[in-house]
């Protein structure tokens, strides 16, 4: 994690990992497995996963859905012409059988598309070719689709005369300046999607289920065990190949060239469900960590401070766009569910039944509420232990001293740290021990043993063996040079 920290920089949470960090990782997984370089080979053109890694990796996590790294060598089938078999991690699906299969055949003849005067896509395509096109020839160098001028040539692509083209759109994302855009195939419009048999269907954990899950390890383990590690996937779906037999039924066409797909299509049925059970197998693990974002908190706060300061009287509507926002960051601070009932039984009252016509609230009726939200969201982003200090004293279970102190610029200029940043955090901490032990020593006799506690491992094992292999750190217990504080015997679990 060291190195994947170093490579990334500080702007790391918004950078692509760089080759070389890849490929140490790859390396790594090979030499904990105990397998064969060859295991890191690419064996299938159109995705840049390797079968054998993840081979390794479901063995190593004794992960039950063996079917993935098969999957990424023969293709994935997406449950029309190939079953899905389930993986194991989702519940069975209740949608309704799909159609026998004489009803199957009837529907392919009826939408079998050879001719390019009945394939037509949706405006947003049609009406801006360029982006379209650049999507497109940058998914064909990716190796996710192939171009053809002829449908002869497809259709021996595919090794079927009955192929069955989908509609394209052209979608922009959101918040995105320039406008970065997407590719989205409507397998909804020709009733692709009804042919799709799912056995199972996906059920995203809350917020609220993985913070619960955070402190039940917790619990176990102590909250120093836990590492945490946000993931992103670039191009996601179109990591995934799919079954050869499945390829009539992933083509699009667009300007008189047809274009087959490789990969999993983004708006066939089955598709979130194939790549949610590789997005979980790659992040099946015992650590996570759950975050509110920094522009999520920024637009509560400036809701609240507009609530504040309008006067006498606050639109209803404003006050529940902001309750919805609080509720939504509720599921990782839950106790923010306490503060919302004023708002919400404030707004429910004067709205009544009727949600379309503006309605005002009295500020007075709510004030104290926003006040705390105010507060709490002003303050939410910060680090304690990377910019002040703090500890107390418990004698048989009863807090008898307690000290804390901002981080002085003295402090910054002795061991040539900065203030907010977490690179020094061990440093800190050990720096509030010897702080604490300077504090309370003359209270203490020399017999006494002390049970520290603390979330720092580098600065609770600084403690306990007097040294460090970081420079900064080792001068606090230099600090205490008449060796009374050393001879404290710290009791360390």
């Amino acid at each position: 994690m060291d190195a994947v920290k170093a490579a990334l920089g500080e702007d790391g949470t918004f950078s692509a990992l760089p080759e070389s960090v890849v490929e140490d990782a790859r390396d790594a997984i090979v030499r904990i497995g105990r397998a064969f370089a060859s295991d890191k080979d690419q064996s299938n053109p159109n995705t840049p996963l390797s079968p054998g890694l993840w081979r390794i990796v479901g063995e190593l996590a004794g992960d039950g859905d063996s079917h993935l790294h098969e999957w990424l060598r023969e293709g994935a089938p997406v449950g029309i012409s190939r079953d899905l078999s389930p993986g194991g991690w989702f519940p069975a699906s209740t949608t309704a059988d799909p159609p026998a299969d004489d009803e199957w055949r009837d529907w392919v003849e009826s939408h079998v598309s050879a001719s390019p005067t009945s394939c037509s896509n949706y405006h947003s395509a049609e009406s801006d070719p360029d982006n379209t096109w650049a999507l497109l020839k940058t998914e064909r160098q990716a190796g996710f689709c192939s171009f053809f001028d002829n449908v002869d040539a497809l259709c021996e692509a595919v090794g079927s005369k009955d192929i069955v083209v989908t509609k394209i759109a052209l979608a922009t994302k959101p918040h995105t300046s320039p406008p970065k855009f997407r590719l989205i195939c409507d397998a909804r419009e020709n009733r692709l999607n009804t042919l799709v048999r799912c056995s199972e269907r996906i059920v995203l954990s809350r917020i609220a289920d993985v913070v619960q899950s955070i402190h039940e390890l917790a619990e176990i383990g102590g909250w120093s065990g836990i590492e945490c590690l946000s993931a992103d996937f670039q191009n996601a779906f179109k990591l995934i190949t799919i079954d050869s037999a499945e390829k009539r039924f992933h083509i699009c066409f667009f300007q008189g060239v047809w274009i087959l797909l490789h990969v999993l299509m983004f708006g066939v049925k089955s598709s979130p469900l194939v790549w949610c059970r590789y997005s979980s197998a790659a992040c099946r693990s015992s650590c996570l960590r759950v975050s509110v974002p920094s522009d999520k908190f920024l637009s509560m706060l400036e809701l609240a401070k507009k609530a504040l300061s309008s006067g006498p009287a606050v639109c209803s509507k404003l006050l529940r766009r902001l309750c919805g926002k609080l509720c939504w960051s509720g599921q990782v601070v839950p106790f923010i569910h306490s503060l919302l009932g004023p708002l919400w039984k404030a707004v429910s009252a004067a709205e009544g039944k009727c949600r379309k016509s503006s309605s005002w609230v009295l500020v007075s009726s709510v004030r104290r509420s926003l006040l705390w939200f105010k507060c709490f969201l002003e303050r939410a982003n910060r680090v304690a232990e990377s910019c002040g200090l703090g500890g107390f004293l418990s004698i048989d279970g009863s807090i008898e001293y307690y000290f804390h102190d901002k981080i002085s610029q003295h402090d910054v200029k002795k061991f040539g740290a900065a203030v907010g940043d977490h690179r020094y955090q061990g440093l800190w901490e050990a720096l509030a021990l010897l702080v604490a032990v300077r504090l309370w020593r003359k209270r203490l006799p020399l017999s006494v043993s002390l049970l520290c506690r603390s979330d720092s491992r580098t600065a609770i094992g600084a403690a306990l063996k007097l040294r460090s292999s970081s420079p900064s750190i080792n001068q606090t217990p230099a600090n205490e040079r008449d060796g009374k504080s050393a001879k404290l015997p710290f009791w360390i679990f």
